[in-house]
C-alpha cells in the first residue's frame, strides 16, 4: 500500500508558512478557502464511499446470506 504524506492545515495568520506566501487580495483568499473546503469535502465523500463499498463486500456474521447477494 502506498502512503501519502500528511499535510498540515495552517489556520493561524501568524504561522511562518503563511509569511512565505505572497500577499493575496481578500477575494483570492476567500476563493482559495472555498476551493480547499470543497476539496476536503470531496475527499471525505470518496473515503466514505470506499469504506461503504468495503463493508458491503464483507461477510456478516449476523446475516451470512445478505453479503452474498
Amino acid at each position: 500500500m502506498k502512503t501519502v504524506p500528511r499535510l498540515r492545515v495552517v489556520s493561524s495568520p501568524d504561522s511562518p508558512e503563511l509569511k512565505e506566501l505572497p500577499d493575496l487580495s481578500d477575494e483570492v483568499r476567500l476563493a482559495l478557502t472555498g476551493i480547499a473546503g470543497l476539496a476536503r469535502e470531496g475527499l471525505l465523500a470518496m473515503s466514505v464511499g470506499r469504506t461503504v463499498e468495503r463493508l458491503a463486500g464483507m461477510p456478516s456474521s449476523a446475516s451470512p446470506g445478505l453479503a452474498a447477494r
